[in-house]
C-alpha cells in the first residue's frame, strides 16, 4: 500500500524548473505525521478527520479558567480553532494567537479566516472576504508572513501532509509546497469541496454527492500538475458535508439531506469500504419530505469500534410537535451502524461540534434564535458507554468549536469568545 506521502507529494519529484529527480520509491520512504495528543493542529485533529484524542486527560468538573476574543460578526460565519504546545489560534473575522496558559494575546491579524492548520513551526491560514480569498503561511510564534497565494474561491478545506498544503474550494483545489508556497498540482476538482481526508494510504475528496478515492500520483502524472486521477467514486447523495472521516477499513460520510429535494428515507450518514467504495451501512433516515436531516460532525472511538455523531432535524414547516429543531448525539457501531445510545441535546438546539477526548464525548450545542429554553450555548461531556451527561458549562453565546488537549478543553463561541475549560 503506498504511503500517504506518495499521494500528496507526487509532484515533489520535480525541481523548481520542472525536471524529474526522484521516483516513487524515494517518495514512499518519507514518513507521514501524526499529531501529538497534547495539540490540536487541524480542524478535525488529524489527517483522517477523526476528531479523537483518547489519551489525553479531560477535566472532571471544569470551570472557565480564562477567556479571550476574536472579531466575529455572525455566529454562522466560518471560524477556526487550533492549538499547539504554546499557543491557541482562533480565527473568524480576524485572527488571534493566544498564550495557551493564560490567554493573553501574542499577535493578531484583521483579515477574515475560514480555516487553519498548524504544522512545522508555521500556521497556515486560508480565508478572505469573498473578494480576495487567499492561503498564507505565517510564523506561528510571531505571525510574520512567509508566503501568500491567491485562491480561486473561499476555502472549503485545508490540510497539511507530505510537505504540501492542500486547499479545497468550490472552484478547484491546489497543493503547494509547505515551505515555499510553490504550486505543485491543482485545477478544477469538483470532488474536492470539503475538508480533505487522508486515510488508508490515500487522498479522499467529497463534493456533496460523491466520495472519491484518488490514485497515487506516478512519475508520469507529475509533469501534468493536475489533480490526481480517481481510483473509484461512491455516490453518497448528501448535499452538504464538512469532513469525511477515516476509521479502520471504513470512510464515514456524515452530511445533510434535504427531504423536499430528494426521496424520503434517504440516509444522511453512511459508511463505505475504504478500499472498494462499496457501501457498508446507512443510517439516519427520515420519512418526512419537509425536513432537513443532518449528521455533520463525527468523532471516532477506535477502542470501542464506535463513531459519535451530532444529528439534527429541522422542519421547513411547523411540525405537529411544535418544535422546529431537534438535535441528538448518537453512538453508532463502526461495523454496521447500529445505534448504541442516544443523547437528547434539547428542544430548539443545534449540535455544533462533537469530539472524543480522554474517554469523554465532548459536545458543543447552540440554542436556536427562536427558542427560549436553556443557555444560548454550552459544552457538555458525555459518557461514551451510555451517553449520560457528566458535566456541562454554559455560555452566553452559541458554542461552536472544540479543541481538547491534555487537561484543557478549548472552546469557541459564535460571538468570537475563546474559553479555556479546566
Amino acid at each position: 500500500m503506498p504511503s500517504r506521502r506518495v499521494l500528496l507529494a507526487g509532484a515533489a519529484g520535480l525541481v523548481a524548473g520542472g525536471g524529474l529527480v526522484a521516483d516513487r520509491v524515494r517518495l514512499g520512504e518519507v514518513d507521514d505525521w501524526t499529531p501529538t495528543a497534547d495539540t490540536w493542529p487541524l480542524s478535525r485533529y488529524d489527517l483522517a478527520n477523526t476528531a479523537a484524542v483518547p489519551d489525553v486527560s479531560v477535566p472532571d468538573d471544569p470551570t472557565v479558567d480564562w477567556t479571550a476574543s476574536v472579531a466575529a460578526s455572525s455566529q454562522f460565519a466560518p471560524q477556526a480553532l487550533v492549538v499547539d504546545t504554546d499557543r491557541v489560534y482562533a480565527g473568524a473575522d480576524g485572527l488571534v494567537a493566544l498564550d495557551r496558559g493564560g490567554g493573553s494575546k501574542v499577535w493578531s491579524d484583521e483579515r477574515p479566516v475560514d480555516t487553519l492548520a498548524r504544522r512545522g513551526g508555521r500556521l497556515f491560514v486560508a480565508g478572505g472576504d469573498g473578494e480576495s480569498p487567499r492561503v498564507a503561511a505565517r510564523d506561528a510564534a510571531t505571525g510574520d508572513t512567509a508566503w501568500t497565494r491567491d485562491l480561486p474561491a473561499l476555502p472549503a478545506g485545508l490540510t497539511v501532509a507530505a510537505g504540501m498544503v492542500l486547499t479545497t474550494t468550490r472552484f478547484g483545489s491546489v497543493a503547494r509546497e509547505q515551505d515555499t508556497g510553490i504550486r505543485r498540482w491543482g485545477g478544477e476538482s469538483p470532488d474536492l469541496r470539503a475538508q480533505p481526508l487522508v486515510h488508508d494510504g490515500a487522498l479522499f475528496g467529497h463534493d456533496g454527492y460523491e466520495l472519491v478515492r484518488y490514485r497515487p500520483r506516478s512519475a508520469l502524472d507529475v509533469p501534468l500538475r493536475a489533480v490526481p486521477p480517481a481510483e473509484w467514486r461512491s455516490v453518497t447523495q448528501v448535499e452538504r458535508i464538512d469532513a469525511p472521516v477515516g476509521a479502520g477499513s471504513r470512510v464515514l460520510v456524515p452530511g445533510t439531506r434535504y427531504g423536499f429535494r430528494t426521496d424520503a428515507g434517504a440516509p444522511a450518514f453512511r459508511a463505505v469500504d475504504a478500499t472498494t467504495g462499496e457501501v457498508a451501512w446507512r443510517a439516519i433516515r427520515s420519512d418526512e419530505r419537509d425536513a432537513f436531516l443532518g449528521s455533520r460532525y463525527a468523532a471516532v472511538d477506535a477502542a470501542r469500534d464506535r463513531v459519535y455523531a451530532g444529528v439534527y432535524r429541522q422542519w421547513t414547516s411547523e411540525p405537529t410537535t411544535g418544535e422546529r429543531f431537534r438535535a441528538t448525539v448518537r453512538a453508532f457501531a463502526l461495523e454496521d451502524g447500529a445505534v448504541a445510545w442516544t443523547h437528547e441535546a434539547g428542544t430548539g438546539r443545534f449540535v455544533r461540534d462533537v469530539v472524543f477526548a480522554g474517554d469523554r464525548v465532548l459536545v458543543a450545542t447552540a440554542r436556536d434564535e427562536d427558542a427560549t429554553d436553556g443557555a444560548p450555548g454550552d459544552v457538555r461531556a458525555l459518557d461514551p458507554i451510555d451517553g449520560r451527561e457528566r458535566w456541562r458549562v454554559a455560555f452566553d453565546a452559541p458554542a461552536r468549536t472544540l479543541a481538547p488537549v491534555d487537561g484543557t478543553v478549548f472552546a469557541m463561541a459564535g460571538n468570537g469568545l475563546v474559553a479555556a475549560l479546566r
